[in-house]
């Protein structure tokens, strides 16, 4: 079960990273705006403010908010990476309250 539930998570993650990253959908030079806006919306998906998601992935709160305004490119793999942690956490804390619901 647990592998079969990584491995839906690993599409969703995949389809997540076609949708932001659109092959064939965005313009050349376009790629470091829609990593932008993808970055915002994983954060507001998490419910975080700015403080709370750095704190969370560790990073510098400066480094975060230059990726979100645009001043700085985030790397493609660090926004998969992060987006993977968000959906992988989200889904273990789902199978905690399901497995405490199935005992009796």
């Amino acid at each position: 079960m647990r592998i079969l539930t990584i491995r839906i998570v690993y599409v969703i993650v995949y389809a997540m990273s076609i949708y932001c990253f659109g092959y064939g959908l965005i313009q050349e030079g376009e790629i470091g705006m829609d990593n932008r806006e993808c970055l915002i919306e994983l954060r507001n998906s998490t419910g975080m403010s700015r403080k709370e998601f750095c704190a969370y992935f560790e990073i510098p709160y400066r480094t975060l908010q230059d990726w979100e305004l645009g001043n700085r490119k985030m790397p493609d793999y660090l926004l998969r990476l992060m987006a993977y942690k968000v959906e992988m956490e989200k889904l273990a804390a789902n199978e905690g309250k399901s497995d405490k619901g199935d005992k009796r």
